[in-house]
């Protein structure tokens, strides 16, 4: 609860700075819009990744443009890893611009207290284009007839990014909660007991609401044979 509650917090924080504002100079360039913000637990072989882990969210339009990005090991994504925002005496972090000087009040735990807890909390850039203005190409056009496809993917210690699933983006500062698992056995388990069929919306037998939301890898709204085909291909490439 403590973390659900830190992940709220922050990303109340983050709408209530995210005030839209047009001015000519915006013009044919895209309009700035809220974020949309994506958040949850990341799974590695079944394991949940925790802050101060070395892995990296990312969310990339399909040309490969990057749109939104959250470090485990900088969570408020200041550039400065949170090990040293925490203290000065911390391995690697004597002499770094900025150690020492985050806090982790109550309750202790290790967490700077901007941080969601052990969740991932991704900023998506949204912009909207109304007639004669032309998309910037680093954000998300809010359309609701054509959502935009992200990519979300993750890096674990510097290596290659893993592509973990689709996500469409039609509505500004829209907030949802989706756990990322990159794939492997337990995850097929769980794909299998939540696969339905085209149209069918809702999660059935021992499939829970969370995991079917995980196994819609497409993001439209069911667990069909599509969806099995992006399993397949990351799993076997992957």
């Amino acid at each position: 609860m403590y973390a659900e509650g830190k992940v709220m917090s922050r990303i109340v924080a983050t709408l209530a700075v995210c005030i839209w504002t047009a001015s000519p100079s915006s013009w044919g360039a895209g309009i700035p819009e809220p974020d949309a913000i994506l958040y949850g637990a990341v799974t590695l072989s079944g394991v949940q990744v925790h802050q101060r882990d070395s892995v990296v969210v990312l969310a990339r339009l399909t040309g490969g443009q990057e749109i939104g990005r959250y470090d485990f090991g900088d969570c408020n994504g200041d550039g400065v890893r949170d090990l040293c925002e925490l203290s000065c005496a911390n391995p690697g972090c004597a002499g770094v611009a900025g150690c020492g000087t985050a806090r982790d009040s109550f309750p202790a735990d290790g967490l700077l207290d901007d941080c969601p807890g052990n969740l991932y909390a991704l900023k998506v850039r949204c912009e909207s284009t109304p007639a004669g203005v032309l998309p910037s190409g680093n954000a998300a056009v809010l359309n609701p007839l054509n959502p935009t496809v992200v990519r979300v993917l993750v890096r674990i210690a510097g290596g290659p990014e893993r592509y973990v699933r689709n996500l469409l983006i039609s509505e500004r500062g829209k907030i949802r909660s989706i756990a990322l698992s990159v794939l492997n056995l337990f995850s097929f388990r769980e794909f299998a007991t939540c696969r339905r069929g085209p149209g069918q919306t809702s999660p059935s037998g021992s499939c829970t609401a969370d995991q079917f939301i995980s196994s819609d890898y497409e993001d439209d709204g069911d667990v069909d044979l599509r969806d099995y085909a992006f399993f397949q291909n990351q799993f076997v490439g992957g």
